[in-house]
């Protein structure tokens, strides 16, 4: 199945390969988007259909839920991906989107998954999820073993009851149609589970 990325890729390729007039060279901004987005199928690809390996007895940070008990009342979740590691902005931008997607799509089907050293900064980084219903769970580092981890951004996987990871997809800052397109794919998934 082709994706968004690979078609954006596509045609960024098509675009560098006609526009040069007859120079032998894609500048270096198209070089780089290209390498990202090549990088990113890499990393979404190989993660694709991982069985994830986390604690059933996982406890969101304020302890309302565990990830057992969410896994149980729905079929599929959508993650988000998060650690101290990521740039700062991209997390804010992530956690805004997450959010759009939780009100547009009226459901509890999200969670985010996020590594932070200090508390203080997790908080600090995820208040403007506070009230929002969208649980967060404290991840050690290296606990997923995901693929996808090397990336070093946030992203978004589903993750089934069996634990199998699909739908991968490491957001690229400039390019926000990406995004909508991603959340309309998944958002099947969470249509057909409410019907």
């Amino acid at each position: 199945m082709i994706n968004n990325k690979t078609i954006v890729l596509l045609f960024i390729c098509l675009v560098a390969c006609t526009s040069n007039n007859n120079e032998d060279k894609v500048n270096s901004a198209e070089s780089g988007l290209i390498e990202t987005i090549a990088t990113d199928l890499y990393f979404e690809q190989k993660t694709n259909s991982v069985i994830l390996n986390i604690k059933d007895s996982l406890e969101s940070v304020d302890h309302k839920i565990r990830f057992d008990s969410l896994m149980a009342a729905h079929n599929e979740l959508a993650i988000l991906r998060i650690n101290d590691s990521n740039c700062g902005l991209c997390i804010e931008v992530e956690l805004e989107e997450i959010l759009a997607f939780k009100t547009k799509l009226g459901t509890n089907q999200i969670a985010v998954f996020a590594t932070f050293k200090s508390e203080r900064n997790l908080k600090l980084m995820t208040k403007g999820l506070s009230g929002s219903g969208i649980p967060i769970f404290t991840i050690d580092y290296g606990e997923l073993k995901l693929p996808v981890d090397e990336a070093n951004a946030p992203y978004y996987f589903t993750i089934n009851s069996n634990h199998i990871v699909n739908h991968t997809f490491i957001p690229i800052r400039g390019i926000e149609s990406l995004n909508e397109s991603y959340f309309n794919a998944i958002s099947s998934i969470f249509r057909l589970e409410v019907k």
